[in-house]
């Protein structure tokens, strides 16, 4: 059984910009701060702020992603759709786990279901690029998995282990996910 490759790209378009959406929902500043402490709920708001543009700037970049694995074939497999549901899956629960981390940055739990999160969808992203082959590029399937998957599972890592050793480098180190695609483009030029 087969599936339009075109549903697929737009059911995946639609679920992106909701969840990126969804993302701001959680920058609020209460309505009972009066305009003298204004100032101070507004610095309050930069935690949660970080972690609004990290989550947004991660999913801008897998949706980047996702379009460039376009395949050329007008129809993707039962296995590809299904891939397909549980990467966009993964996708709608990041508003949820940004919120948990932006509500509760001083609790490793909130920090650790966001790395969780977050490399379900890494996963998934490479079981995707890895059964899909591409007409635009001689690279094997492991090669353009490999460099971006190795990048963010080591600032997983890094995230999930920063609660333990030092407070409050956590998201640095979530933010390294941003150079993947920097990465990937120098490690193409090295090969060429």
């Amino acid at each position: 059984m087969s599936y339009s490759r075109g549903r697929m790209d737009a059911l995946t378009d639609g679920v992106f910009a909701i969840a990126m959406t969804l993302l701001v929902l959680e920058l609020r500043i209460p309505e009972t701060v009066t305009t003298a402490a204004f100032g101070h709920a507004l610095v309050e708001t930069v935690p949660r702020l970080a972690v609004y543009a990290l989550s947004f700037f991660t999913l801008g970049l897998s949706w980047l992603g996702r379009a460039q694995m376009r395949g050329a074939a007008e129809e993707i497999s039962r296995g590809e759709a299904m891939l397909s549901l549980v990467y966009l899956f993964f996708v709608t629960i990041v508003p949820f786990s940004s919120m948990l981390v932006g509500r509760y940055d001083e609790a490793p739990l909130a920090l650790w279901f966001y790395c969780a999160n977050l490399g379900a969808i890494g996963l998934t992203s490479a079981g995707l690029r890895f059964m899909l082959p591409r007409a635009d590029t001689d690279d094997p399937p492991g090669r353009r998995v490999g460099a971006s998957l190795l990048l963010a599972v080591s600032a997983l890592g890094a995230a999930a282990l920063a609660p333990i050793f030092r407070d409050g480098h956590a998201l640095w180190a979530l933010a390294i996910n941003v150079l993947g695609p920097w990465l990937d483009r120098m490690l193409r030029k090295k090969a060429s």
